[in-house]
């Protein structure tokens, strides 16, 4: 009797035990995809210098590329352009 207790016991803490791990694997997931969303949030913005700077390309290549592709990534915050610079790699990955 004794032994199939325990049998049970372990049985149900190896259950428990399996339950709690997905609870916290899955609370984890949720907060990292929050932190990052964050994270992607807060980013420094660019400005058009600043992005031509960083691709190695004129202000008026920056401009021409907004202008020919409607989907370019940029900021108009209150009259001012800005970019984020993950987005604007993420544009040239997927091709333009």
């Amino acid at each position: 009797m004794k032994e199939k207790i325990n049998h049970h016991l372990t049985n149900l803490f190896l259950e428990v035990k399996a339950i709690i791990s997905d609870e916290i694997i899955n609370s984890v997931g949720q907060s990292l995809k929050i932190y990052n969303s964050r994270q992607n949030t807060l980013q420094p913005l660019l400005t058009t210098d600043e992005l031509a700077s960083c691709l190695k390309v004129s202000k008026s290549h920056i401009n021409k590329l907004r202008k020919k592709y409607k989907d370019f990534p940029v900021l108009n915050i209150d009259g001012s352009i800005r970019f984020r610079q993950s987005e604007v790699e993420e544009f040239f990955k997927k091709g333009t």
